[in-house]
């Protein structure tokens, strides 16, 4: 933590085209009124994430590590983003952290990775030459704010900074909500501001707008295999990477997409991947009938397909 406390007030790094320094950011900023939690560094059954992270991530391979908490992210942000400081203060603890990782990115650049990120091997190869590398989503999502990669000084996480502070700070921790106002609806957003375009709701593979070279990973690559409800993929998946018959080539690592920034999962242990690999067809609803987390939309199976393709 000491490493990120210095980097907040540190000078920016040179920027290098093509050059995304190796920096691997991890972020866990605890909500103060959760006693329970409020000392955590992270959510406990994420360990094993971050640590295979560090195994292929390593010093030897030329990676630092960079952890941030409220603290020091919010040092960062006082330093070199004062503007934005009020909203930062006022927001939940999941936006700080949504909004933390767009600083971060563009004060020093690296590679962001949510905690319940897995790592596979170390994933230089699936980043050299790009400015900003991110991961593409099903049909209209756009992309994941979960795994980031870029070269300082970007642009569109200025943008992104911009266009947080044009949506209305909100008390209300409904999930849906905080996406569209600091998480992944917002970073498609800020891509598109940027002049990437998208076809029929499809981020396109690469780009190169203003001499910045984008990659936008598709589904089925760098670290997203499968989508959360597709049960049979991420068995799959499983079962070829635990017998090495599978191609991971383009696989980097998995997003287990736990869910732990939703309510009452915070510990980082809840039932949205065991519904999505063990329970078949479960949409995860309560008694009530309402959904009690993620539901699976209505896929097209062989569209979905097409544009994973593409």
């Amino acid at each position: 933590m000491a490493m990120a406390a210095a980097a907040a007030d540190a000078l920016a790094p040179v920027h290098e085209p093509g050059r995304i320094p190796r920096i691997l950011h991890r972020i866990y900023i605890a909500d103060p009124r959760d006693k329970k939690r409020a000392n955590f560094s992270m959510p406990i059954a994420h360990e094993r994430y971050v640590e295979s992270c560090q195994l292929h991530y390593s010093a030897d391979a030329g990676w630092q590590h960079m952890f941030w908490d409220g603290a020091a992210a919010e040092a960062l942000i006082a330093n070199h983003y004062p503007s934005f400081l009020p909203f930062f203060q006022q927001a939940k603890a999941i936006e700080r952290s949504d909004v933390a990782r767009y600083a971060i990115l563009h004060r020093l650049g690296g590679m962001y990775l949510d905690s319940d990120i897995e790592c596979w091997r170390e994933g230089s190869d699936m980043l050299r030459g790009f400015d900003l590398v991110a991961q593409r989503t099903h049909g209209g999502e756009g992309a994941t704010n979960a795994a980031i990669a870029a070269r300082p000084g970007l642009p569109v996480f200025t943008k992104a900074l911009d266009l947080v502070q044009e949506r209305d700070i909100d008390t209300d921790a409904d999930v849906m909500k905080v996406i569209a106002r600091t998480g992944p609806d917002l970073f498609t957003a800020a891509l598109e501001a940027v002049g990437l375009q998208r076809t029929d709701g499809m981020f396109g593979a690469a780009y190169t707008l203003d001499g910045v070279a984008y990659r936008l990973w598709r589904v089925g690559t760098w670290f997203h295999p499968c989508q959360w409800w597709e049960q049979k993929c991420r068995r799959r998946v499983y079962v070829e990477r635990a017998s090495g018959q599978g191609d991971m080539r383009h696989l980097v690592g998995m997003h287990r997409m736990v869910g732990s920034w939703i309510p009452g999962k915070e510990d980082g242990i809840g039932i949205l991947n065991v519904t999505a690999e063990l329970c078949g067809g479960a949409t995860h609803e309560g008694s009530n009938g309402q959904p009690g987390g993620w539901v699976a939309p209505k896929v097209d199976a062989d569209l979905e397909e097409q544009r994973r393709r593409r």
